[in-house]
Order: structure tokens, then C-alpha cells, then sequence
């Protein structure tokens, strides 16, 4: 009960949270205090509406995106459209996920009204058909509002419904409790009660602390602990006539006048992933499962905004493995990179662009996997630029037995596959070691630079030594499109299979097949058959030469200087498999006017 010891709410004076003391907020305070969230308007005694939406959109807005609907939300929902109107207003849609405005913290009034239907359905007939009014002309409400366990359970229904994992209950008042659900940063729902001192009302709490009523009030000098609340009053009812006085969203109550408090857990914790967007220079996260969205900042990198006057700049090997996130952006390598460590899986895909700035990624490692189809090297597909790069490499399948079965995958150090522009990189072995060791059954493409070039390749070197058994070439393994002034300074060795295989492969300095243009080019390298293995009469040997094993292009201004090409013993090979004969002169398979340069 009220009286000197606890002197009642005033309703004309209601007591500011900021002139409370010790005060404890939960981490989220400025949802309520500063953001002030849409909520629906307390006309007929629902305030128990008013807080259970205050407090669903609080915990939609942090912990669940599911937990109210897009309809239900600000910004103006098109369902056929399935996008927003104002996006602006909405917290799923607006450009800057951590925006806090009444819209995008708040919800709409077709919730409100959802809300009042899941607890207190009869306020919609309050003062219908016939309001009635007081002696002094005040209307009469109907309605009695709604009590502890109708909001309980409205909100209950409300999580079901939408199949959120929660835990929500109710209490009697208990100081201590309350405090520690605040402490616990968890805004609850507070009962008021008139005959404790306060009104019969609902109010949202986030935070505690106490207060000593000032010198001209009639309880002057007195300190009572309570809860800082938000009113859920609408703004016309704001109360300011006095100095220690507010509206409606940062409000102190004494916890004497309280008798009831709901509390509501939503066990749902977010998995952030990279959105690949980003809001001034900050990277966006959404929950892979709730779609809830924040902002971090970049770390990811070691500065840059991804554009083409502020690229991402790459320092370190966890930063070069970002880049799969980011693809479609500008990246710039900032120092030496060394991938000593790593395990190197490639880039799916790349579409920006990557500037190496002069600089080398060192001791790019890989080793053959057969859940890995789609090839070895620093990126598999690349879709725009990459210049101005060094790669040291050792990308060896030696210790891989296969038997007598073929493994067609295809290796290039800076690409697999090659649709747009490389130029002036080089590739080279890590120390010690062959760049490139894929042979005795790997019979797909490889290149030092590209596997396959369907764009431009220009002024790229390859220093590495490359021990093959499929189709090969210093530069690409087959160019569909276009290599210029590049050059091969490193052997390329054509080791043979088994002879129950039957090639015919293509190996040339600069390119195994060339069906397009290849122009000032230079190979200084010899191009090998046989390796360290000593010859026999079952082996079959490829189509070998200097610039290119196989020409169905043209070959412009291009040269050998101190390259050669060991052919090996040339044999004319028969053979007999399901009864039929078949013969292989490997003489027309190696002559080098005949295929290439």
C-alpha cells in the first residue's frame, strides 16, 4: 500500500529514469529509450497489448527476424512483390542494418491489433454501441483490460504460432528477480497495481535504479529502488509540467507498486554469415537461419571499402582466403603472402579485381583429392582481372596411386580456367621442388599460368618445372583465345602411363593446343617425353614442340632460344584389344612442322 513510506505515482509528474541514481541498464537500452519504437495507441485499456508488442518487437528486432511477420513490420509489405515499399523503414530492408528509427525498431498497427485478438479480443467492443461518459464528460471504458495470465498467454500463442523456441512466464513481483533478468540484458513486462500505489498498467522494464524525490515535492529527501521503464503511453499523454517529468519511454517506478512481471527467452542464436555488401566500409552479417543483420568492422581485410579507389588490401593468408566471399570486388595484395601452412582449397570464382601490386604468394600447396573435380590453382574460374601477381607453387600428385585408371582434372596455378585477363604475372616452384608434379594416370589439362585460356593472357612467365601426363603447355594448356608476349623458362616433362592407355596428347612450351592466336612469345625450356623413366617399346608418345604440341591457330612472331625437344625412341606400336588390331606410328605424332613450332 501506498502512503508516507511510498508515496503513490503522479500522474501529472511521472518521474523521470534519468534523475534516477546507481542506475542499470541492459545493453540494448537505447531500443527503448532512444529509438522509441512505433507501437499501437493505448485508447481502451490495452496496455498489456501495447507491451507485449513493445516487447516482441524488441526481441524480433535482436535475437529472432521470424518472430513477426514482413506484414507485420514497417515499410509497407507487397506480398505479390515480396519486397518493401519504404525500405527504408523496415529493419530486414533498410541499407544500413543497425539503422534505429521508431519505424525499423517498431512494429504496425495491423500487429497491434493482432496482439489485442491474442489477449484481450474484447477491448475491440469497449464503448460500442453506446459510449458512455462521466459527470465531467470523460468517456467511460468497458473494457477492464487484461490480466497477468491473458498476456502471458497471448504472447505464448503469438511465438507458437509463428514456431519460435522460447520461454515465456510469469511471476509475482519480486525486486531481486526483476534485477536480475535486466542484469541478464532481457527487457521484461512489469505489472503496476492502484493498489500498491500505482496505476493498474503494464510497462515495459529495462533497468533499475533508485531515487530521492527533490526538495519540492512532499516526500522531499526520500530514496526509493525501482525499475526505469517505457510507459507505453502514446505521446499526447506525455506528462512534463514538472522538472523531474517525461513522456512515456524512459520512466521510474517504484518496485513497491508493482505486483506482477512476465519474462521472455527466445533460444534461438544467430549464424552470422558474410553478406558480401557493405555499409560505410563496414562488412554486413546475416543469420543464415533468421535473416537478422549487423554490421562489423572490417576485419576481413586489413583496410579498403572493395572499390576500385579503396580496394581490400590483402596481408595475410586468412585475408587472401576471404577474398571466396567477396569475389566480385577489388582487392590489392599489400605485402609477400606465405601459404606455408595452408592447405590451399581454390577460389570457386572470381569476378573482380586483383591487383598483386608486384608482390608474391608463396608456396601455394596442393595435393590431389577425388572429391575435387574441378581443379587445382589459386582460383578455378577467372571472370575478370588478375595482374601484376607472383605465385610460387607446389601442386603435387605423386604420392596419388591410380592405377591403371585415368584421373582427367586439370592444374593452373593462377586459374584453372582463364575467361578474362592475366597479365604480367609469373608462377615459379616452391623451393626445391617441381611446380607442378601431376603424372602416371592424370590425364587432364595443365598449364603453368592457366589449365585453359578462353581470354588474354599477357606478358606472363612460367618458371616452373611441370612433370604431366596429360595435355601441357608452360603457359595454358589449351588456348582458346589469346596469348602474347609471354615465355616458358622452365622444363616441361610429358611422363608416360601404362600402355593399356592410349594418348595422344599435345605438349608445347607456351601451349599444349592451340585453336587460336598465340603471338611474341618465346620458349627457352626443353620439352621432354619420358622424364626419369626409362624408355620402352609399349610407350606411346605425344604430339610435342616448342611453342605449341597441337596448331589449329595462328602463330605470330615467336621463337625458341637454347629450347629443344626430346622426342625419344619413335616407334611404330601394334596392339590387340577384344580382337582387334590396332597400330599406333608415333612418328606422326611428333613431328614438329607437322603440329606446331
Amino acid at each position: 500500500m501506498s502512503g508516507k513510506n511510498n508515496p503513490p505515482i503522479d500522474s501529472t509528474g511521472l518521474i523521470i529514469g534519468e534523475s534516477a541514481f546507481n542506475v542499470i541498464y541492459i545493453n540494448n537500452s537505447n531500443f527503448f529509450f532512444a529509438s522509441n519504437p512505433l507501437q499501437g495507441d493505448n485508447e481502451h485499456g490495452t496496455c498489456g497489448s501495447v507491451a507485449a508488442q513493445l516487447l516482441l518487437s524488441y526481441n524480433n528486432y535482436y535475437n529472432d527476424r521470424r518472430i513477426i511477420a514482413p506484414e507485420h513490420l514497417n515499410g509497407e509489405w507487397h506480398n505479390g512483390n515480396k519486397n518493401y515499399k519504404y525500405p527504408d523503414e523496415n529493419p530486414n530492408a533498410c541499407a544500413d542494418p543497425m539503422l534505429m528509427t521508431r519505424q525499423t525498431t517498431g512494429s504496425n498497427n495491423a500487429y497491434y491489433n493482432a496482439l489485442i485478438t491474442a489477449i484481450e479480443p474484447g477491448a475491440f467492443s469497449c464503448c460500442k454501441p453506446s459510449p458512455k461518459y462521466d459527470a465531467d464528460g470523460v468517456l467511460v471504458h468497458s473494457h477492464p483490460g487484461s490480466t497477468t495470465t491473458q498476456v502471458t498467454n497471448g504472447m505464448r500463442n503469438i511465438l507458437n504460432s509463428r514456431n519460435i523456441s522460447h520461454f515465456t512466464n510469469s511471476y509475482a513481483n519480486n525486486e531481486a528477480n526483476v534485477k536480475a533478468q535486466i542484469n541478464s540484458n532481457r527487457p521484461l513486462i512489469i505489472g503496476m497495481a492502484k493498489s500498491l500505489g500505482g496505476y493498474d498498467h503494464w510497462v515495459i522494464g529495462y533497468g533499475y535504479g533508485d531515487f530521492t524525490y527533490p526538495a519540492e515535492h512532499p516526500n522531499a529527501g526520500l530514496t526509493r529502488s525501482g525499475f526505469i521503464t517505457h510507459f507505453g503511453w502514446s505521446s499526447d499523454k506525455n506528462m512534463t509540467d514538472n522538472s523531474w517529468s517525461i513522456g512515456r519511454n524512459n520512466v521510474w517506478i517504484n518496485s513497491a507498486w508493482c505486483d506482477y512481471y512476465i519474462t521472455m527467452q527466445i533460444n534461438h542464436t544467430h549464424n552470422f554469415i558474410s553478406t558480401g555488401t557493405f555499409h560505410n566500409g563496414k562488412i554486413i552479417l546475416r543469420c543464415n537461419t533468421c535473416k537478422h543483420r549487423k554490421t562489423e568492422a572490417n576485419n576481413i581485410f586489413a583496410s579498403g571499402k572493395g572499390t576500385p579507389d579503396d580496394p581490400f588490401i590483402i596481408t595475410t593468408a586468412s585475408h587472401l582466403n576471404n577474398v571466396r566471399d567477396y569475389y566480385s570486388r577489388y582487392f590489392k595484395l599489400g605485402n609477400d603472402i606465405d601459404l606455408q601452412n595452408v592447405q590451399w582449397t581454390p577460389i570457386p570464382s572470381f569476378e573482380g579485381t586483383f591487383e598483386g601490386n608486384g608482390k608474391t604468394i608463396r608456396n601455394l600447396k596442393m595435393v590431389y583429392s577425388p572429391a575435387n573435380s574441378s581443379g587445382y590453382g589459386l582460383f578455378i574460374n577467372n571472370n575478370n582481372t588478375i595482374q601484376n601477381l607472383k605465385v610460387t607453387a607446389n601442386i603435387n600428385f605423386q604420392n596419388y596411386t591410380s592405377g591403371y585408371v585415368e584421373i582427367a582434372i586439370s592444374v593452373g596455378v593462377i586459374a584453372v580456367n582463364n575467361y578474362g585477363v592475366i597479365y604480367s604475372c609469373q608462377v615459379s616452384a616452391s623451393s626445391g621442388d617441381p611446380m607442378i608434379y601431376c603424372k602416371t594416370g592424370f590425364t587432364g589439362t595443365v598449364g603453368g599460368i592457366t589449365a585453359r585460356n578462353f581470354g588474354a593472357i599477357n606478358r606472363s612467365d612460367n618458371n616452373g618445372i611441370i612433370y604431366s601426363s596429360g595435355n601441357t603447355g608452360g603457359i595454358a594448356g589449351y588456348n582458346g583465345n589469346s596469348i602474347m608476349t609471354c615465355n616458358n623458362n622452365a622444363l616441361i616433362c610429358y611422363s608416360y602411363v601404362d600402355n593399356r592407355i592410349t594418348k595422344t596428347h599435345s605438349i608445347g612450351g607456351i601451349a599444349g593446343t592451340n585453336y587460336s592466336s598465340i603471338s611474341n612469345v618465346t620458349n627457352t625450356a626443353m620439352i621432354l617425353y619420358g622424364g626419369y623413366s626409362q624408355l620402352n617399346d609399349n610407350q606411346l608418345q605425344p604430339r610435342m614442340a616448342h611453342i605449341t604440341g597441337s596448331n589449329f591457330g595462328t602463330i605470330n612472331n615467336s621463337s625458341w632460344h637454347g629450347g629443344s625437344v626430346n622426342k625419344g625412341l619413335l616407334i611404330n606400336y601394334s596392339w590387340t584389344q577384344s580382337g582387334v588390331t590396332y597400330t599406333h606410328d608415333q612418328a606422326l605424332y611428333v613431328r614438329s612442322a607437322a603440329t606446331g613450332l
